[in-house]
């Protein structure tokens, strides 16, 4: 699980060429990775960052998987592009799920004036609930959640 930058943000304009060296060992080791997507990337969208790491090693990457999310009502711009469930199976049974966030929803503090860093926004907070609604199986508290902003972190 990668949860912080790969890459400077300010080395936009190579980053792809950094990400891939950065990556290297990793890809190479046959490890496979979810990431939440780090800072935001200048001159770069999320979704292009997501796709230079899909396209990086697609076998491999995990980022911004959305299992079983065909019936979901939210989009990638709603809930951030690497926002995601990986589901953790045992004998083709569900076990628990990772959930990914990506804090990098700049709108959160838009009005309200508030100290901090961007958070998670309310459209992937409401996935997130829809998402334990549909697939929590009646099991509380078996879940593991990752962001690369942490919660005390977003208003200090």
């Amino acid at each position: 699980m990668i949860t912080g930058d790969i890459v400077d943000p300010s080395k936009g304009s190579s980053f792809k060429a950094l990400y891939e060296n950065a990556m290297e060992f990793i890809k190479n080791s046959g490890i496979p990775w979810a990431w939440t997507g780090g800072s935001n990337v200048q001159g770069l969208t999320r979704e292009q960052m997501l796709r230079i790491d899909q396209a990086y090693s697609y076998e491999n990457s995990w980022s911004g998987y959305k299992w079983e999310n065909a019936d979901s009502s939210f989009t990638e711009e709603q809930t951030g592009w690497f926002t995601g469930r990986i589901p953790i199976m045992a004998n083709n049974t569900e076990m628990l799920s990772v959930y990914l966030f990506d804090s990098e929803h700049w709108q959160c503090a838009d009005g309200v004036n508030m100290p901090g860093h961007n958070c998670i926004g309310s459209d992937a907070i409401s996935w997130y609930t829809e998402q334990q609604v549909a697939y929590s199986h009646h099991l509380s508290k078996r879940d593991i959640l990752f962001m690369h902003r942490p919660i005390q972190r977003s208003y200090t």
